[in-house]
């Protein structure tokens, strides 16, 4: 199908997603925690961080990461709030000798 003929955009353009699908049902259900999760939200859920990529930046809590070479996001299979992010980094001057 076009793209100018479509309806509504695919939110997951350009994304995949590691593992198995979740049911329709579950999908569905996280509906409204997506929505809270969102960065465009009015009040994001207290205690979330965003992490975000703007113009090849990338962007926590809307302030900019220096120097990220890498970055791994993991879920706790049964858990939805039980996320681990690991970001590495390069920092000028601390270099190993």
């Amino acid at each position: 199908m076009e793209k100018e003929s479509r309806k509504y955009r695919d939110p997951f353009e350009g994304m995949s997603f590691k593992g198995s699908p979740v049911s329709k049902e579950e999908y569905l259900a996280a509906y409204e925690s997506y929505v809270d999760r969102c960065s465009g939200s009015d009040e994001l859920v207290v205690g979330t961080t965003v992490i975000s990529f703007e113009q090849k930046k990338v962007l926590l809590d809307g302030k900019e990461l220096r120097g990220v070479t890498d970055i791994e996001i993991r879920k706790h299979a049964s858990d939805i709030a039980d996320v681990t992010m690991k970001l590495k980094a390069y920092i000028k001057g601390l270099d190993v000798a």
